[in-house]
């Protein structure tokens, strides 16, 4: 990163449509693995499944924002990311996403907040 005003993120690919998340949330990138069902959850928990001996819930990010779900293909990866938990605790979540991307770095005054379009995807989803 050339500046402390840089924000350096993970891209991301789900179908046609490209995300970021900052570095600093995401942990680790994994090739895809099968997680061990939850009875009784939702389609877009997949399970949980073990990361380095700690059980990690696993999320298919595509079906969680509304797209269809397809079969897993060699590019398809878990983003291994910390989310706000319970107290202090930071919670692990692996998401499943089509492909990773790139790792690049944007200058923060380049990047502005989403409008709220009315179209797929809410504002605090972009």
């Amino acid at each position: 990163m050339s500046g402390a005003q840089d924000i350096q993120v993970v891209v991301f690919g789900l179908g046609e449509e490209e995300f970021a998340l900052p570095v600093t949330s995401v942990r680790e990138i994994l090739d895809h693995r099968n997680a061990y069902r939850v009875p009784h959850a939702p389609d877009w928990f997949l399970g949980l499944t073990d990361v380095r001996g700690d059980s990690v819930p696993m999320v298919d990010l595509r079906v969680r924002l509304g797209l269809s779900p397809v079969e897993p293909t060699l590019t398809t990866r878990v983003l291994v990311v910390d989310v706000a938990g319970v107290g202090a605790k930071p919670l692990s979540l692996g998401m499943v996403v089509d492909r990773v991307l790139d790792v690049a770095t944007f200058p923060a005054g380049s990047v502005e907040g989403a409008p709220d379009l009315g179209g797929r995807w809410r504002s605090d989803q972009i």
